[in-house]
């Protein structure tokens, strides 16, 4: 059986219902009672209920360090930038942050990974230990991704860590970023229009 509505000029557009459903089930879907936004999908709850829900599950933010640090950051407060020139892509809703807390746009599986440009300028050889800070309920953060690298005096370090989380509440789930150093002239390197050290958001999934 088909539902069909005829165009005002010419042609028509019909609904088929299936030859059979699963075990011959009446099965109701219930609309949404307004229209959705430019470019959301219907969504079912498993009960017949249908709402209009944003299309794609993935969104994508990288931030950059826009400026060298030098000595302990615990955690990273300030310097922050948006990497979003030269051809540079994000796909919003965006991750925002304001003195070095990372809030989430919705809730959802995600993807963070920092990337550390690193130099130890001592003379000495030193010892760096980096974390990515996760608080489930905006208050207790838990180092979930903690890295220790060490390197010699004059040398370059590249560490990159990762870490999936589940936001289940954009209000409480918090993310921030610590660096601390054996020897205090070790520095973290930024740039306001490279990629030296950034931080990358994507959200994979549902929760």
């Amino acid at each position: 059986m088909s539902i069909k509505l005829n165009a005002q000029s010419g042609g028509s557009v019909a609904l088929d219902a299936p030859t059979q459903t699963t075990n011959s089930n009446d099965i109701t879907f219930k609309l949404p009672v307004a229209d959705g936004s430019a470019g959301q999908v219907l969504k079912t709850d498993g009960s017949g209920n249908l709402s209009w829900v944003n299309n794609s599950p993935i969104n994508f933010t990288r931030f950059r360090l826009t400026s060298t640090k030098t000595g302990n950051q615990d955690p990273i407060t300030s310097g922050f930038g948006t990497a979003d020139d030269g051809g540079r892509g994000n796909i919003t809703p965006a991750v925002t942050q304001s003195s070095g807390i990372f809030t989430f746009p919705t809730t959802g599986i995600y993807k963070i990974q920092a990337n550390w440009s690193l130099i130890n300028s001592s003379n000495n050889t030193t010892w760096c230990d980096l974390d990515i800070l996760f608080a489930q309920d905006g208050t207790n953060y838990n180092a979930m991704a903690p890295a220790a690298v060490g390197n010699q005096a004059g040398y370059y370090m590249q560490p990159v860590v990762s870490l999936v989380v589940d936001v289940t509440n954009t209000s409480n789930a918090k993310v921030k970023f610590k660096a601390v150093f054996a020897d205090g002239s070790t520095q973290i390197r930024g740039n306001g229009t490279a990629d030296y050290t950034y931080f990358d958001f994507m959200r994979i999934g549902d929760t």
